[in-house]
């Protein structure tokens, strides 16, 4: 079942526009192929990092990888999973395992990184 902030944060762009245009614009081609790998290994090392930790219930590692991924998202101009995240930190441990909350910022940044390569 849905939850309703699952509901809302699909409310929320992808990507912050302006930023990803000025970053298109300025970034060389070899700086920006390095910002989406750079950005995609830090978020799939977080979100294994995030697992682990809800599975062996350590909650400040867990707020850790949540604050982290964050702040990168949002450096980045990943708007949805800025917020996704930050949200995130706010719940407890049952509630995000109830609501597979990790699994869906986990989608919410592999979307956000297609997008980004558009």
């Amino acid at each position: 079942m849905e939850t309703i902030y699952i509901k809302i944060y699909r409310t929320i762009p992808l990507l912050k526009e302006n930023v990803w245009v000025r970053i298109k614009n300025y970034a060389k081609e070899e700086q920006f192929n390095n910002l989406l790998q750079s950005f995609e290994k830090d978020f799939n090392k977080l979100i294994s990092q995030a697992k682990v930790s809800m599975r062996n219930k350590r909650n400040e590692e867990l707020r850790t990888c949540l604050h982290t991924l964050k702040g990168i998202a949002g450096t980045v101009g990943a708007n949805r999973l800025h917020q996704m995240a930050k949200g995130a930190e706010r719940l407890d441990i049952d509630t995000l395992n109830k609501n597979h909350f990790i699994e869906e910022i986990e989608k919410c940044a592999e979307d956000s990184l297609r997008e980004m390569k558009n």
